[in-house]
């Protein structure tokens, strides 16, 4: 995937810090010179090279294809606080097309090459998106300027580094202590709720004892009231006891007078008894003697006539003289 100067924001920072003014002013000359040259006589030059003051080379040009990769080197601009970059640019200076290149694919979200990337290809990433547009700033400037430059923006780094680490520092000193507190504050916001759970929990059994007390209450309440209740009735049993206990001493001299009363009878109904075994065997022998006498009497009268069939104790009854029934 390709990654353009506009998602990587670095055409603005290149022409701000790799600076286009320099102390030589027949470099600057030179490179708003070669500037000029349209891209397709650059493309189809030969290759040159600018050699300084120590005979090193400054600028090759290799190609392959119909691509092109340019290399240039850096100049330093010195201002009054130190190294500055500002940018120089002309209005009539063309950028080079960007190559085209394939790239690996990135893992990041969007797909997007970054310098963290383990497989972020520096190398196709400067010739392709820095050097373009940028290396005619350079041709015909000072190698050991440059190198000083960056000697000296290196060192600013370190400064900057060191100075940023000394800030970290604290920072991760508060970064760990505010985890440290967060830490407590969750194992304190955990016993809370615990104590709370706790709390709920002694609450209930508080509400559930209440309960069992207060039921206790009227069960011992209506345990008085039976206990009174009770003690009444106690109370009234026992007058009650007392009362029958009178009432069944008085009964039982009733019982013995009627006793006595009944022997008296009872001696009474058997002289009655005697009395009337005599009264009725004397009636007997009276009726007997009677109806002998009439049966006599009949005999005289008529002596043919069977008297048999007549006697006291017989009544008539359809025309028949029959036996009295008996009950």
């Amino acid at each position: 995937m390709e990654m353009s100067a506009s998602v990587t924001g670095l055409p603005n920072l290149f022409q701000t810090f790799l600076c286009a003014s320099d102390d030589e002013g027949d470099n600057e000359k030179s490179a708003a010179e070669k500037s000029a040259i349209p891209p397709e006589d650059k493309t189809t030059s030969e290759q040159e090279a600018v050699v300084d003051g120590t005979g090193t080379s400054t600028q090759a040009a290799q190609i392959e294809g119909d691509k092109t990769v340019h290399a240039s080197p850096f100049r330093e601009v010195i201002g009054t606080g130190g190294s500055t970059s500002t940018p120089d640019v002309d209005d009539g200076v063309e950028e080079v097309p960007n190559p085209k290149r394939k790239r690996k694919m990135s893992s990041s979200p969007e797909g997007v090459l970054t310098v963290m990337e383990r497989n972020f290809d520096a190398g196709n990433f400067i010739d392709s998106q820095l050097i373009p547009g940028t290396e005619e700033y350079f041709h015909e400037s000072s190698l050991a300027g440059q190198a000083r430059w960056m000697y000296r923006t290196l060192l600013r780094g370190a400064v900057i580094a060191r100075k940023a680490e000394f800030e970290l520092s604290g920072m991760e000193s508060l970064r760990r202590r505010l985890e440290s507190s967060g830490k407590a504050n969750n194992e304190l916001k955990s016993e809370v709720e615990t104590l709370r759970e706790q709390l709920t929990q002694l609450n209930e059994k508080l509400d559930a004892a209440e309960k069992k007390a207060t039921a206790a209450e009227k069960k011992t309440a209506t345990a008085e009231k039976k206990l009174k209740d009770s003690d009444a009735t106690v109370s009234r049993l026992v007058e009650r006891e007392m009362t029958l206990e009178s009432q069944v001493g008085a009964a039982q001299k009733r019982v013995a007078e009627m006793e006595k009363e009944k022997q008296a009878v009872e001696a009474e109904l058997a002289t009655w008894k005697a009395k009337y075994k005599d009264v009725v065997k004397q009636g007997k022998g009276a009726i007997l003697a009677t109806e002998e006498a009439l049966k006599a009497q009949v005999k005289v009268i008529a002596p043919e006539f069977d008297t048999s069939a007549i006697g006291v104790l017989k009544v008539i009854q359809d025309g028949k003289v029959v036996d009295v029934p008996k009950k």
